[in-house]
C-alpha cells in the first residue's frame, strides 16, 4: 500500500463493527468528499483552523 501524504486525518470512531480494511476505506471515502465539498486538502485545513478559533472564542 502507498502512503499518501496529507495535512490533515480523518480517523473514524467509534465503529466496533468494521474491520481495518473497511474503517481504512471510509476514512478515505469520507476525506475525498470533505475535499470535493471543500476545495482540496488546504482548504480543509483552513477550515478546521476556523472552526477551532470559533470554539476557543
Amino acid at each position: 500500500m502507498n502512503a499518501i501524504e496529507t495535512r490533515y486525518t480523518v480517523a473514524l470512531r467509534d465503529c466496533p463493527s468494521l474491520s481495518a480494511s473497511e474503517r481504512i476505506a471510509a476514512e478515505a471515502a469520507y476525506a475525498r468528499s470533505l475535499e470535493r465539498l471543500l476545495g482540496g486538502p488546504g482548504c480543509i485545513v483552513e477550515t478546521l483552523a476556523s472552526v477551532q478559533r470559533i470554539q476557543e472564542q
